[in-house]
This record gives structure tokens, sequence and C-alpha cells, in this order.
């Protein structure tokens, strides 16, 4: 994920999978927090460009990257896939997650979550960017106070 501040400016603009999208500063968060969704409806955050979580349309947790790892959900479980580069080749290394770090994983992320939601509804907070121009913050804000606690994990990473 980005780490120059370049590529952090330039994170509403080109995520172009996420149709309706929004860019804010929320009292509370180092870097922007972006939130949007695709066309069927599943929603995504950006807690700057290097915590990425990513939502099917049931509010399950589908996939991720945090960390410098790629984490996606199998059968209702976590596990993170590493990228090791070796004389001209790469594997991916798969770890599935134990409970333990499932259960930190979630509990950072609903932290992060409830974080976001009471800066949105004590509206500490400024809007960057929309696109489109539309109502998107609401809808946003009314997403971010539907997902459930404690989260759940979907079954796999795919959008539907």
């Amino acid at each position: 994920m980005a780490r120059r501040e370049s590529e952090r400016e330039d994170l509403l603009r080109e995520a172009t999978s996420l149709r309706d999208r929004a860019e804010f500063e929320v009292l509370g968060f180092d870097e922007p927090v972006v939130v949007g969704f695709r066309a069927e409806g599943s929603g995504s955050i950006f807690f700057g460009a290097d915590q990425v979580y990513q939502f099917n349309s049931r509010l399950e947790l589908r996939r991720a990257f945090s960390h410098d790892r790629m984490i996606k959900a199998v059968h209702g479980k976590l596990a993170s896939l590493r990228r090791e580069r070796s004389e001209g080749r790469v594997q991916l290394l798969r770890h599935d997650f134990t409970d333990e770090e499932t259960f930190q994983f979630i509990r950072e992320l609903e932290q992060r979550i409830r974080k976001l939601r009471l800066g949105l509804e004590s509206q500490d907070y400024q809007v960057i960017g929309v696109v489109p121009d539309s109502n998107v913050v609401n809808r946003i804000t009314t997403w971010i106070a539907s997902i459930d606690r404690p989260l759940q994990i979907a079954d796999k990473p795919n959008v539907s």
C-alpha cells in the first residue's frame, strides 16, 4: 500500500472500484479516511493507504490490507498472504490466523470503526472530497453505523 505523501493524496481519485466515495479528515485519525461503495453495494474503508478493510454487501469482512499483509476471508476465518521474493520468483506465503490473532485483528478493526462512527456522528470531521458529487456522506454515515459488533467474517474474499 502507499507510503508516500503523493500516493495518499491520490487515494480518493484512484479508488475507482468504489463508485461512490468520500474522503474525510476525522478528529483522532492521523491520516485521511476514505469510505466508499462498489456498484453492487459492498463497502470499503481506507484508514490512510496502509489500513484497508473491505466488506461484502452483508457487512461481513471479506478482505483487508494491514501491516503490509494481504488478509482474506476463508470459510469464516482469516488468512494472511505475504509475498516473498527470491531469485526472480515470487511466492505467496499463507498464514491461517489463530483464534487469538483473529480476536486481536477484529478488536482493532472494531475500535477503528467505532472511533470513525463517533467522529462522523459528532460531526468532528471535514470532507476533503466526494465522488460523485452526491449525497454519499449521509450514505456513508448510515453504513458505518450499521456495521454490527461483533464483526462477522465472510466465507470468501469475493464481493458476492
